[in-house]
């Protein structure tokens, strides 16, 4: 573990001094990288929470709909009315 991050470290230091731009230039593209990917990464999960909801809202809706043979899915056991 300890050669990884040693190495993590001495490839950013090279990388860091062989960019074509400026450390300024540099932090603000990074920032601005990081700034899209969280806003995209809220949008998916907006999305997520919404379809989550949509599926539980149908969910209880078939429930509401099959009453007591839905449970007979689940169990393998004949509903008798």
């Amino acid at each position: 573990m300890i050669r990884f991050v040693t190495g993590l470290a001495i490839g950013l230091a090279i990388a860091y001094l062989t960019a074509p731009n400026s450390g300024k230039a540099s932090r603000d593209t990074l920032v601005d990288f990081a700034n899209d990917k969280a806003k995209r990464y809220k949008q998916i999960k907006e999305q997520l929470d919404e379809t989550v909801a949509q599926v539980n809202h149908l969910t209880n809706v078939v429930k509401s709909q099959m009453g007591p043979s839905i449970q007979s899915l689940f169990t393998n056991k004949q509903v008798t009315s």
